[in-house]
């Protein structure tokens, strides 16, 4: 360990990246091969994979992350099974859930005493992608065990995923330790892992031949091509990556930019914020990459009979960055975490036509990304993003639409235009508090610009929601048989 400790402390006085980032990234490459071997392994070998997976991931964490981080979710891990185990159903999933997000809030703490807007890798970070794991895994229990009446009622969502027998502690920490999506992401639900590594989400086909073994034919389609191109889109987005580096948003509180005009910086908004999203899409497709590699990106077939492997897919660039709404973004944009507020926080209120549940699920958000102001001045102002949208669709939309499905054109177009260009604006603008993260500065760019973002974004709330009046729908077009 010395000796590669050693060799990538050269790398970086060579490359002048840091070292602890040459090192992840030499953890999300070296899980593609390994993903390849993984896969070799085939049906009926369930432990040995379970096992596998839990030693690289530990030695991932290991490796690039500190000594012993890899610590914190083996207790973690430990101590939400033993709740799973001991308390009595009802209590179980609310005790883990609390557990969970607690244990990350002390380590998000931690890192703010020890390392004050700092960008240095540590257990932080696989911690928040463990909390969903436990958090979503304790619910499906509890959902597996709830009343006749009540599954009757669930979502198709809650009944495909819901978990009726707790699993054993080897097959829970193979979940928690899955190695190509540890480092990561994306955040798995158990129910998909299950079926991955029994084959059961494979289609049962003739006997084949795996590393000079037959098996049962329950293992995914080839994965190379699909995880070649995965991996290609890693490349593709890497010299934005490097081009990232050069326009840090931290620099637009520079006095230089706070006086340029502020037609000036809210184009630098758009630039170094939407940048600094090419570090997240780069290590998502490394880690698609991997996932695809190892068969669990494998999502079954469309339409047309052609194989998808989507499942571990995390971001869908063009869409976020060209989204036409906010939705267009969180439908687009870390698809782990989005399925977890969505369905195990949001979708949990009884009554989603209050804001209520938007602010719960926003707040919750923040919560699980930690307490710098940033994040919360960031929530804050994308839950009434999120309300002013939705009365947007419900009110302004018909407008454009001869009925529901029967868009009017040219209209439409402009329609779509504009809540590009307003939604791209207004994400680059309040998005500058989720990377700058400390007030100070925030509160001085935004100033500089006259708060012109959140002014025309609660002026545009304000009205959609209580001036302009709703309109009915338009009923869809018969059909004539």
């Amino acid at each position: 360990m010395e000796a590669l400790n050693a060799t990538f402390a050269d790398l970086s006085a060579q490359t002048g990246f840091p070292a602890d980032q040459l090192k992840y990234l030499a953890c999300l490459l070296a899980a593609i091969p390994l993903s390849y071997i993984f896969r070799l392994l085939g049906p009926g070998r369930e432990n040995a994979k379970h096992v596998l997976s839990i030693v690289i991931s530990i030695f991932f964490c290991h490796f690039s992350l500190g000594e012993y981080s890899w610590i914190h979710s083996l207790v973690t891990a430990m101590i939400s099974y033993t709740l799973l185990s001991i308390l009595p159903h009802g209590i179980a999933h609310k005790a883990v859930f609390v557990f969970a997000m607690g244990y990350l809030s002390v380590g998000h703490i931690y890192r703010m005493y020890t390392d004050w807007s700092g960008w240095t890798l540590d257990f932080s970070g696989p911690q928040m992608i463990l909390t969903i794991k436990l958090t979503t895994i304790a619910m499906d229990y509890y959902d597996g065990n709830r009343s006749k009446a009540e599954k009757e009622v669930m979502s198709p969502f809650q009944k495909e995923h819901r978990i009726e027998r707790l699993p054993s502690m080897l097959e829970f920490f193979g979940y928690v330790y899955f190695f190509p999506g540890f480092l990561a992401g994306p955040a798995i639900l158990f129910a998909d892992y299950r079926a991955f590594i029994t084959g059961a989400m494979f289609k049962v086909g003739a006997r084949i031949r795996m590393g000079g073994v037959e098996f049962p034919g329950r293992v995914s389609p080839n994965p190379v091509v699909p995880s070649i191109i995965a991996l290609g889109k890693a490349i593709c987005v890497f010299p934005l990556l490097v081009l990232a580096g050069h326009f840090r948003p931290i620099d637009l509180a520079l006095p230089s930019f706070i006086e340029a005009p502020v037609w000036e910086q809210i184009g630098r908004f758009y630039l170094h914020v939407s940048l600094m999203r090419t570090k997240y899409y780069f290590g998502w497709f490394l880690a698609e990459s991997s996932c695809i590699a190892s068969g669990f990106g494998y999502s079954g077939k469309d339409k047309r009979g052609n194989i998808k492997w989507d499942r571990a897919a995390n971001a869908f660039p063009l869409a976020v960055e060209f989204a036409p709404n906010i939705r267009g973004i969180t439908d687009n944009w870390n698809l782990g975490t989005a399925t977890w507020l969505k369905h195990y926080i949001y979708l949990r209120f009884s009554d989603q036509r209050s804001m209520l549940p938007t602010i719960a699920t926003y707040a919750c958000s923040a919560f699980w990304h930690g307490f710098y102001p940033g994040y919360y001045l960031f929530f804050i102002a994308s839950a009434f993003l999120t309300e002013a949208s939705k009365e947007v669709r419900r009110k302004i939309r018909p407008l454009v639409m001869k009925d529901e499905v029967t868009p009017l054109y040219p209209q439409k177009y402009v329609y779509d235009v504009l809540g590009m260009v307003a939604t791209s604006l207004t994400m680059n603008y309040i998005g500058l508090s989720f990377v700058i993260l400390e007030w100070p500065p925030v509160y001085h760019v935004w100033k500089s610009t006259y708060f012109i973002g959140h002014v025309l974004l609660f002026a545009t709330w304000f009205v959609v929601t209580y001036v302009i009046p709703a309109r009915p729908r338009s009923a869809a077009p018969k059909k004539v048989a």
